[in-house]
């Protein structure tokens, strides 16, 4: 058993070795609002380098009320988009445009109102 991990590791080292370096992947990933701490992770992660060891070159652009960042997706300008809410791409499905919805960060909404006591 040991033999054959052992080889199994040096197969495992000559293919990364024949691989050799490669460009790194452009994307551009598009928030739902301007720049907050809910993204923390996103700019993080382009500042420390980290999506650049993994092969990622990746852009971030900012969202806002005037940015219709689910138009963008859709024509191409975005590689991926942090939607504000689960509804955006269940309207692509409704209009046939072929997204794919890659994950659902929150189970529910996580929106509320919030009043003091005994008002309204």
């Amino acid at each position: 058993m040991r033999v054959l991990v052992g080889v199994l590791m040096w197969v495992a080292a000559g293919l990364a070795l024949a691989c050799g370096a490669t460009a790194a992947e452009t994307i551009t990933f598009g928030t739902d609002w301007k720049a907050e701490a809910e993204h923390g992770g996103y700019y993080q992660a382009v500042a420390t380098g980290i999506y650049r060891q993994h092969g990622l070159e990746v852009t971030l652009r900012q969202g806002g009320p005037q940015v219709n960042h689910a138009q963008l997706l859709a024509a191409g300008r975005l590689d991926f988009n942090l939607a504000p809410n689960s509804f955006i791409p269940l309207n692509f499905v409704q209009q046939n445009i072929p997204l794919v919805a890659v994950a659902a960060i929150f189970q529910k909404d996580p929106s509320v109102l919030i009043a003091h006591p005994g008002q309204g």
